[in-house]
């Protein structure tokens, strides 16, 4: 057996028996401080082209050596996405920001968003100031975003811009936001829709974390997750019960209190509850938790 197929075997090997006690429990990484640890090695990956073009003159064995450059990026940028999957994506101070105010066309007092992008993180929150259906927030500047009147008087909202490192959608919480569709892929998505009243909200992107607490919703509104992620945590109030219908592949579901009814989960709120919500989630997902506000 020749040291490279041996080297990948032990590395398959060791992967596998990691990633099985992790998602067992029987270890918990604290993956802030991985995911820092791991940011700082890649700042030096040049590094590895350094040591690859050193093994290659001193050995004359290019094959080997460019068989471990390809397996330690692999292995450093996988590592990497999960660790990223895990921690808050910090977002820029407010004077390294660029900004796109969205008006209200017309008088209308519902809207409908579509987000389609490409994001390392994606925040979509409330706040978007008075006189202002939405506005965008980018590290970066060239962003595209516009409003437009819609049928049955709801403004329709476009916002097609990639946001390489991390963008933020803040919304009129005077609005009622009867579909909100977001596409795309991103690291993380994270919502914070305190006191912004949400009628269809459709997750199609693939994300590492989708986490975020949910408020105002209409009666019979629905979240639909398609895109698959590594974590998906959803947060309700008090008042609004919520039923969990889980068709994809997954490992771990939290549904603390949650009783199973036919083939779906409702909330312990869910006859007293002044509005109603049904997740569905539909994609694969590593790790499922719905909570009822604590």
């Amino acid at each position: 057996m020749n040291l490279p197929r041996r080297l990948f075997g032990l590395v398959l090997v060791a992967a596998g028996l990691l990633w099985l006690a992790v998602t067992q429990g029987w270890v918990r990484p604290d993956w802030a401080a991985i995911h820092a640890v791991l940011s700082r090695i890649l700042a030096w990956w040049p590094l590895l082209l350094v040591a690859a073009g050193a093994g290659i003159l001193l050995t004359r064995r290019a094959g080997i050596w460019l068989a471990l450059l390809a397996l330690a990026a692999a292995g450093l940028a996988a590592l990497w996405f999960v660790s990223a999957a895990f921690t808050p994506w910090p977002w820029p101070a407010a004077e390294g920001r660029h900004a796109v105010e969205i008006g209200r066309p017309g008088t209308a007092g519902a809207a409908r968003l579509d987000i389609d992008t490409t994001a390392a993180s994606l925040v979509l929150t409330g706040g978007a100031g008075p006189g202002s259906l939405a506005v965008v927030e980018s590290a970066l500047p060239g962003l595209d975003a516009r409003a437009a009147g819609g049928d049955g008087g709801a403004a329709r909202v476009s916002i097609d811009s990639a946001l390489p490192l991390g963008g933020v959608v803040r919304l009129d919480a005077g609005t009622r936001w009867d579909e909100i569709r977001i596409d795309g892929a991103a690291v993380q998505v994270r919502l914070d829709l305190r006191g912004v009243t949400v009628g269809d909200l459709q997750v199609n992107a693939a994300s590492g974390r989708l986490v975020g607490f949910v408020g105002q919703v209409t009666d019979g509104a629905r979240i639909t997750v398609r895109g698959a992620s590594v974590v998906t945590e959803l947060e309700f109030p008090e008042d609004v019960g919520v039923e969990v219908s889980v068709s994809g592949r997954n490992g771990r579901v939290d549904l603390p209190g949650f009783r199973l009814v036919g083939d779906r989960w409702r909330s312990p709120n869910w006859d007293q509850a002044q509005s109603r919500v049904l997740v569905d989630h539909r994609a694969g997902v590593y790790r499922l938790s719905v909570r009822i506000g604590r």
